[in-house]
């Protein structure tokens, strides 16, 4: 069987206990262990903060109270380049070990109990719980991403979306950013479930979200509002600029090649409305009321292009 590499990082000032800690880890055949040695919390300090580190152990008095601190911290990053605390001290009184559990260790062990075998179940109790809670984390992640989520377009849900222009909409009203709105509505969506039925209808909602995805940058968001809707939240970026991703998106959308049983489904086309933040607007709705305002107008001009209002009248839709 493979053997599991660990790295641990003993820390203490007394070189016998170093010599005695690494003689017990070479002694586990359980572990393949990468050792490692400072004799100061000070002198490891900068050390744990690049590298990772499975296991800690820690004399008691160089950890207290501070040291303590700053190693729970590290063990709560997000990389979690230290994973295991365990605190040896020379003697085990409850007060000790309960301090040293507030303060982020795993376990605590008195001297006088130090063996291999101690040893062993400590670090091995203390991984154990480590990947429990990193598989807990990452499951408290896909819940939120879930709530967050609409599973059809893999964009985020109308209430994240909306929570987003919310939180956009009132930094643009503080630092006065760009801000712009742009509301998506497929042309004759109705035909595509009509006539090759709702599945088709549903790939093609997917195809959109993809498309989407792949045009807008990380700092802007977009969103399925509902039925064959979407919205895009889009920040910094001067109107001209959100002209050529309307146009990107119009162009992407065209190109979607589409087919239900080998039967080719005809061009699909979108229609586009795009409202811009003004420091006179008093709400997120005021912006959301003019992107379908422009939508309608482009709706009305025609379809497949789009329609910018960025004052109280409409451009000429593109």
């Amino acid at each position: 069987m493979r053997k599991r590499f660990v790295t641990v990082l003993a820390i203490s000032d007394a070189p016998e206990d170093i010599r005695l800690l690494r003689g017990y880890l070479e002694s586990m055949s359980a572990w393949r262990c990468d050792f490692l040695s400072c004799s100061s919390l000070e002198e490891a300090l900068p050390l744990l903060a690049y590298r990772r580190v499975d296991v800690v152990l820690i004399d008691y008095p160089a950890a207290f109270p501070v040291g303590m601190a700053a190693l729970g911290a590290l063990m709560h990053r997000s990389d979690q380049l230290c994973r295991v605390v365990i605190v040896i001290t020379e003697h085990g009184d409850d007060e000790v070990a309960v301090e040293a559990i507030k303060t982020g260790a795993s376990d605590y062990i008195p001297k006088a109990r130090l063996s291999p075998e101690v040893l062993y179940y400590a670090i091995r109790s203390g991984l154990e719980k480590a990947e429990l809670r990193r598989q807990l984390e990452i499951q408290q992640e896909e819940l939120v991403k879930l709530a967050r989520c609409d599973e059809l377009s893999g964009l985020f849900n109308r209430r994240a979306i909306l929570e987003r222009l919310d939180q956009e909409f009132a930094r643009s009203k503080r630092y006065g950013s760009s801000l712009h709105l742009l509301m998506l509505d497929m042309d004759d969506f109705k035909s595509i479930n009509d006539g090759y039925g709702h599945l088709a209808g549903d790939d093609l909602l997917e195809a959109v979200g993809g498309t989407i995805r792949s045009l807008i940058r990380s700092t802007d968001a977009a969103g399925r509002v509902g039925g064959d809707e979407f919205c895009l939240v889009v920040v910094e970026v001067k109107t001209e600029g959100v002209r050529i991703l309307a146009d990107r998106l119009l162009e992407a959308i065209r190109m979607l090649d589409m087919s239900v049983a080998h039967e080719k489904v005809p061009q699909v086309t979108c229609s586009i409305g795009i409202a811009a933040f003004t420091p006179g607007m008093a709400s997120p709705r005021q912006l959301l009321d003019r992107a379908d305002r422009a939508l309608y107008e482009a709706k009305s001009a025609g379809r497949d292009r789009f329609s910018v209002l960025c004052a109280e009248r409409p451009d000429k839709s593109h």
